[in-house]
């Protein structure tokens, strides 16, 4: 079981590599979603206010 994880997490010396890729791809794809969210809950919030 260790041994099976450790093959996972290192991938023959190229673990690191894929893993802050993954990371970094996880990082992008959370900032795509929140900003647009935060700027339509901003333009409603400015709509209500204007009637």
């Amino acid at each position: 079981m260790l041994d099976s994880l450790q093959i996972l997490f290192i991938m023959d010396g190229k673990g690191p590599y894929v893993w802050s890729c993954l990371l970094i791809l996880i990082i992008i794809i959370t900032i795509n979603i929140i900003i647009p969210v935060v700027r339509l809950k901003r333009i409603y919030r400015e709509g209500t206010l204007e009637e």
